[in-house]
Formats: structure tokens, C-alpha cells, sequence
């Protein structure tokens, strides 16, 4: 990418969508999950580098709910915005997440946080395995409830 723009633009509520064997570059978010009221059903990242980012590698604005999010094998590193600049940050102002499984993944380098995610109403079922979150500015992997706004 040119610097601006989104790598993968998500507008639409998805179920079932698998994406895999991909790299997004120097887009401003690698993958953005953006309009309000979405819901992510089933969504498999799997062997995708997100990385080398203007803003985040993967950024879900507030709204949007995830039931199944499984990102395996795959590279969030290097997302270094001058006020964000995380590996994955999934808001969620008036959302619900479950079923969200992270495996043999990098969240590295990141300029503030690793992988962030807003808790507003209920978080059900969080896995990490064997995965690697280090030398991020602020957090490897943060949880936080009752704001939409970058931590600062």
C-alpha cells in the first residue's frame, strides 16, 4: 500500500469467511472492521501478516461483535502510529465478543499494544496459545472496559 487507505475494508456483517496465505503492507489499517452494528460470525484469519502499518493491523471500530474469531498462524507486527498503532484493536462500545481463539501467532513491535480489546457488555471464551507478544509500547495484550478512545 501507499500509506493511506485500508488493505481490507469489512462493511458488512460476515459469517463463515475464511482468510488466509496474505500480506498487507503500508496501508494505513492492514484490515479495518468498520459500521456500526456489525456482527463477525466465524471469521479464520490463518497465515496472514498484518504488519508495517501506518495505524493498526487489524482495527474493529465500536459496534461490532465478533462470535468466532480465530486468527492462527499469523503476524500482527511492526503497526507504529504516532497515537495508535496497534497489532489488533477491536473496540466494541455496545458489543459482545466470544468464542475468540489466537494460536501460534506475533504480536511484536508494536507501537502501543499488541493486541487491545474493549469489553464493553460480555467476553466469552479468550484463548491464546502458543503465541508471542513482546517488545509492544505499552502492553502485549490489554483488556479494558468503559472507553472507545486510544489508551494513552
Amino acid at each position: 500500500g501507499s500509506g493511506s487507505g485500508n488493505g481490507i475494508n469489512i462493511t458488512s456483517s460476515i459469517s463463515n469467511v475464511t482468510i488466509e496465505n496474505l500480506t498487507v503492507t503500508n496501508f494505513f489499517n492492514g484490515m479495518n472492521v468498520s459500521t456500526a452494528s456489525l456482527t463477525i460470525s466465524n471469521l479464520t484469519l490463518q497465515n496472514i501478516s498484518l504488519s508495517n502499518n501506518i495505524r493498526d493491523g487489524l482495527y474493529s471500530d465500536n459496534n461490532v461483535s465478533y462470535s468466532g474469531l480465530n486468527i492462527i498462524d499469523s503476524q500482527f507486527n511492526n503497526n507504529n502510529g504516532v497515537t495508535f498503532g496497534r497489532g489488533v484493536w477491536i473496540q466494541g462500545a455496545g458489543a459482545s465478543h466470544s468464542n475468540i481463539n489466537i494460536t501460534n501467532s506475533q504480536f511484536n513491535s508494536n507501537a502501543l499494544v499488541g493486541f487491545d480489546l474493549s469489553i464493553h457488555t460480555s467476553l466469552n471464551n479468550f484463548t491464546v496459545t502458543g503465541s508471542e507478544f513482546r517488545n509492544n509500547g505499552d502492553a502485549g495484550l490489554s483488556f479494558y472496559k468503559g472507553h472507545t478512545s486510544p489508551a494513552t
